[in-house]
């Protein structure tokens, strides 16, 4: 009986020792855990911070884009802009150029052309001036014939009216004073007397 009760007491004492060591045991496994998670989240936060840091200098030093383009599509879309701007500043300055052209031979023909108008209107007034000095010199003329057939004898003066054109006789005749013309009418063909006479009642 008293062997039963020391292997109890025995068990009992060494379940306690276990029991208390196991506690211990947890008692400086907790901040000894504790401390392992903490030192890893400090470990990770420090690798997030290089991690920021790696990055932020990466962003500074990336190359900035060119003042005045922009990036991606925006970028090609602008350049596409500026090619056709320049492309419609190319087809101006040709236009431009071949107005310009076109206005010097246009200046070129309108100076020939007013040259030859000038030459153009210097002739006509020689012209002018060559047939009113031929139709004075003419009138002259007709008018010294009229005085000399007036101062002719009628039979002579008839003689010469036979012999002439009959319009011009007839123009003759009717700047002659009316005597005159009857006394050289009387010794002209009967005939071309009554012509004469037919055209004179006209005029």
């Amino acid at each position: 009986m008293k062997k039963r009760m020391r292997i109890l007491l025995t068990s009992l004492i060494i379940s306690k020792v276990v029991i208390v060591s196991v506690f211990l045991y947890q008692i400086e496994a907790v901040p000894m855990f504790t401390e392992s998670v903490a030192v890893a989240s400090e470990n990770q936060i420090d690798i997030d911070n290089s991690k920021s840091i790696d990055e932020n200098r990466a962003v500074e030093q990336a190359p900035l884009p060119a003042k005045g383009m922009k990036s991606s599509a925006d970028g090609t879309a602008e350049a596409t802009d500026i090619a056709l701007l320049k492309k419609m500043e190319s087809e101006l300055k040709e236009k431009e150029r071949f107005l310009e052209k076109k206005e010097k031979n246009l200046e070129f023909l309108q100076s020939d052309i007013t040259g030859k108008i000038e030459n153009l209107t210097h002739l006509r007034d020689e012209i002018r001036a060559e047939i009113a000095k031929k139709e004075a010199d003419e009138e002259r003329k007709f008018k010294h014939l009229i005085k000399i057939y007036s101062t002719m004898k009628p039979a002579r003066a008839a003689g010469l009216i036979d012999k002439l054109d009959l319009n011009f006789a007839i123009e003759l005749l009717a700047e002659m004073r009316g005597d005159t013309v009857g006394s050289i009418l009387s010794f002209v063909n009967v005939e071309k007397a009554a012509q004469i006479s037919e055209g004179l009642l006209k005029k």
